[in-house]
């Protein structure tokens, strides 16, 4: 049923995730918030329910464009069922934006096959990527992928590699500007800084054990698998199929090295991880198991709730 459904690229399939992510995260917000709401907050919240619909929209237009997966939306199923499972992430409004920001800087990133306005991607990429750390601080780490891109980019002249720190630049000294024209602060980048949390207390719970040991183990899994495959791909996949790979890695250390752990800063690994599990998913030749495997990913959210 769920492979029938979610095995085509529809527009309902996403609308109906959206609808339930939305849903479900607006019914949690609901409860937390006090009754007593007013009209900014109200404001707030809604403006939190578009950015979340937003960012499945533009996770599956990435996947589209670039071809990360075939025509399903198992990707986004399980990118819906990781956000699920993270409810806080409606109150955590810091990692909602980090998230935002780093799919619009992939997109950029991966778009750098093509050879048009090339610096002008390689610019908005960083840009992209230096926003995502005003949010949470070891989103800076994605320029890791973007060199990554850059290097294994045919015909790579050295003044690409130095055009990164200009966007980075650009958006530490407009920053700072505002901080001094509406706050009359100028050192603003004090809290600005790569604190490390080596304290695990915030995963000490149920509920975010259960859907983070389950996003780490589909991370080592995914990791896994195509690393063993990677020989098999063809030329021209293997440059975003080394893309995604990385951009695993370098989201893991973004939660490794975490500030101030809430939880959901393992959010930052879901999208990656949701393409290298579809890549898995897509070459399951018995139907029953993708069916177990996607309804175990469905009742995460709903066994998250019960404790």
């Amino acid at each position: 049923m769920l492979t029938s459904f979610f095995g085509n690229s529809r527009p309902i399939n996403y609308v109906v995730l959206t609808v339930v992510l939305v849903g479900v995260l607006g019914v949690y917000q609901w409860m937390v918030i006090p009754p007593e709401m007013t009209p900014s907050q109200l404001a707030v919240m809604l403006l939190q329910w578009l950015v979340l619909a937003f960012t499945v929209f533009l996770f599956d237009f990435l996947l589209r464009k670039n071809t990360l997966t075939k025509s399903n939306t198992f990707a986004g199923l399980i990118l819906v069922s990781f956000y699920i499972s993270f409810p806080n992430l409606i109150r955590d409004t810091s990692i909602l934006w980090a998230q935002l920001f780093v799919l619009l800087a992939m997109r950029r990133i991966f778009s750098l096959q093509s050879p048009h306005r090339t610096r002008k991607k390689i610019v908005d990429a960083a840009i992209w990527i230096t926003l995502a750390s005003l949010f949470y601080f070891w989103a800076i780490l994605f320029l890791l992928v973007l060199y990554v891109a850059l290097v294994k980019r045919a015909n790579v002249h050295y003044k690409m590699l130095l055009m990164p720190p200009v966007g980075v630049a650009a958006v530490l000294v407009i920053t700072t500007a505002i901080q001094y024209l509406v706050y009359d602060v100028l050192p603003w980048f004090i809290g600005w800084n790569p604190a490390v949390d080596s304290s695990l207390a915030a995963y000490n719970n149920i509920t975010w054990v259960l859907p983070a040991g389950v996003l780490l183990v589909l991370l080592i899994w995914a990791l896994g698998y195509r690393s063993i495959r990677m020989s098999k791909v063809s030329k021209k996949e293997l440059s975003n199929y080394q893309l995604v790979h990385h951009w695993m890695i370098v989201a893991l250390g973004t939660v490794i090295l975490a500030g101030a752990r809430t939880g959901t800063e393992m959010l930052l690994l879901v999208p990656p991880v949701a393409i290298g599990i579809t890549t898995y998913i897509e070459r399951i030749d018995e139907r029953w198991f993708r069916e177990l495997l996607l309804g175990l990913l469905v009742l995460l959210p709903i066994a998250r709730y019960f404790f």
